[in-house]
C-alpha cells in the first residue's frame, strides 16, 4: 500500500541529537554506495506509484486540484522514513521554530538548494511543521527533459506542485511573468512556496564553478572565503515572487545541513528555520539592491553555520 500510517517520531525530530532505536546507533551496511543506490531504486518505484495514484484522483475529479491539496504529504513521509532509516540520518533543528496556522498562513520558504537525498527529509520536516500544501518554484527541465518528466516533472505538474520556469539567456522576462502569475496563484491558504536562490545542488563541482565565476562578477565580495558549502544565490525568482506575494506571505529563512557524502550512512541533518519580515528582506521601501546585498548576508550566514554544524557519524 501507499498510503501507509507511518510513525513521524521514527525520524528521531528533535532540537539535541538522538541516536537510533533503543539508544544505540545503527551499523552501517557493508557497502554503503550499494545500500544508497537501493534507497534510489526504492524512491524511484515510490514515484511511479504515486503517479498512478495521481492519475486516479485526475479521473474522479477532472480539472479538481483540490483533490491535490497535501498530496505530497504521504509522499514526503515515505520518502523521508526511506532515506533516514536506510542511511541512518540523525535530525535535529532549532528549538525556536516560528508558529504558524498550518491552514491558513501562506509562507515563502527562502532555502539553499539540497541533495536528492536530503530534499525528501526536509520537505517532510516543512510539511509536518508548517503549511499544510507545499508547491515549488524549479527550472523546466523538470517537465521538458522525457526523462525526469516521466519520474518527477509529470507528478508536479499533474497535482500541481510545481512552477516551472525557462533560466536560459533570454528568458528573465519569461521567468519573471511565470512567477509573478503561476507562483501567487499557487500560494493560497495554508499553502507554501519553496524557493532555492542558489539554483543548483552543491556538489564540489558546482561549488568550484561558482567562486570562480562570482569571484570575477564581484572580487569586492571575497567568495572563496565564505562561499564554500553552497552555491551564489541569484535575487531574479526571489524578487519576483515576494513582490507579487499579498502583503499578508509569511517569508522563512531555511538552512539545510546534510552531509558532504551524499552516499555516506550516518550523519547529522539539520534543519534551521527562522522568519524574516519582508522589511528585513527587500526593504521598508521595497529596492532591489538593498534585497540583492540582503540575499548574500542571508548566503554567508548559511554557508558558516553548514560549516560549524556539518559532522559525518561513523
Amino acid at each position: 500500500m501507499i498510503f501507509v500510517n507511518l510513525v513521524f517520531t521514527n525520524m528521531q525530530l528533535s532540537s539535541e541529537p538522538q541516536s537510533s532505536e533503543e539508544g544505540l546507533i545503527k551499523r552501517p551496511p557493508m557497502f554503503e554506495y550499494i545500500n544508497w543506490l537501493d534507497v534510489i531504486r526504492r524512491a524511484v518505484g515510490e514515484l511511479l506509484e504515486f503517479k498512478e495514484v495521481a492519475k486516479r484522483l485526475e479521473r474522479e475529479s477532472p480539472n479538481n486540484k483540490e483533490v491535490f491539496r497535501g498530496f505530497e504529504r504521504d509522499f514526503f513521509e515515505l520518502m523521508s522514513a526511506l532515506a533516514s532509516d536506510n542511511l541512518g540520518r540523525t535530525i535535529t533543528h532549532n528549538e525556536d521554530l516560528p508558529e504558524v496556522d498550518s491552514q491558513k498562513d501562506k509562507i515563502i520558504y527562502i532555502c539553499n538548494h539540497p541533495t536528492l537525498t536530503t530534499i525528501w527529509v526536509w520537505s517532510c520536516f516543512m510539511s509536518q511543521n508548517f503549511a499544510y500544501n507545499t508547491f515549488a518554484i524549479g527550472k523546466d527541465d523538470i517537465i521538458k527533459n522525457p526523462i525526469i518528466r516521466y519520474f518527477l516533472g509529470d507528478l508536479m505538474q499533474r497535482t500541481g506542485k510545481g512552477v516551472f520556469i525557462p533560466r536560459g539567456k533570454g528568458d528573465r522576462e519569461a521567468s519573471s511573468q511565470i512567477i509573478r502569475t503561476l507562483a501567487k496563484e499557487a500560494l493560497t491558504e495554508g499553502s507554501s512556496g519553496i524557493i532555492f536562490p542558489d539554483a543548483h545542488r552543491p556538489y564540489p563541482s558546482r561549488i568550484k564553478k561558482a567562486q570562480e565565476k562570482w569571484s570575477v562578477r564581484k572580487p569586492d565580495l571575497n567568495i572563496p572565503e565564505w562561499l564554500t558549502e553552497t552555491c551564489f544565490p541569484h535575487s531574479g525568482g526571489l524578487w519576483d515572487f515576494g513582490q507579487a506575494a499579498e502583503t499578508d506571505v509569511r517569508f522563512f529563512d531555511c538552512t539545510i545541513v546534510e552531509p558532504t557524502v551524499t552516499h555516506a550512512f550516518g550523519g547529522n541533518l539539520h534543519f534551521d528555520v527562522q522568519e524574516i519580515s519582508r522589511e528585513d528582506l527587500f526593504g521598508e521601501t521595497p529596492d532591489l539592491e538593498y534585497f540583492q546585498e540582503k540575499l548574500i548576508e542571508l548566503w554567508m550566514r548559511k554557508n558558516q553555520m553548514i560549516r560549524e554544524k556539518r559532522t559525518l557519524l561513523t
